[in-house]
């Protein structure tokens, strides 16, 4: 196996160790419950006219339809630089990212200690 196949697939293991290790402490063990609690007590606690301005700037930055320009750009310099398999990989991956997201939210949803 190639050095940089070797180094991409260990970040994507320890990545994906990582987010395990996180749903463990945040979802069953007594700090982490206690402590997503707090984290979610101190972002209801900001809503004040001077925050609220500031959040709605960044949560718009989120809204799909810049995105899907954003997306469409590596698309197209792909298929500029007559690259058609890059073009079909990226659209792959952004679709599959997309799709695996919708499908294994309501998939992996526990219930909270706490009710925000």
């Amino acid at each position: 196996m190639p050095n940089r196949a070797r180094q991409a697939f260990l970040g994507a293991a320890a990545t994906a160790a990582l987010v395990a290790l996180t749903w463990l402490v945040a979802i069953h063990l007594g700090f982490g419950q206690r402590a997503d609690q707090s984290v979610s007590r101190g972002f209801q606690q900001l809503s004040r006219p001077a925050v609220r301005s500031l959040a709605e700037f960044f949560a718009g930055l989120c809204n799909p339809t810049p995105w899907v320009y954003f997306a469409a750009l590596p698309i197209a310099v792909a298929l500029l630089r007559r690259r058609p398999r890059v073009a079909i990989a990226v659209s792959a991956i952004l679709v599959g990212a997309n799709v695996t997201t919708h499908l294994l939210k309501p998939l992996l949803a526990v219930p909270r200690a706490h009710d925000l």
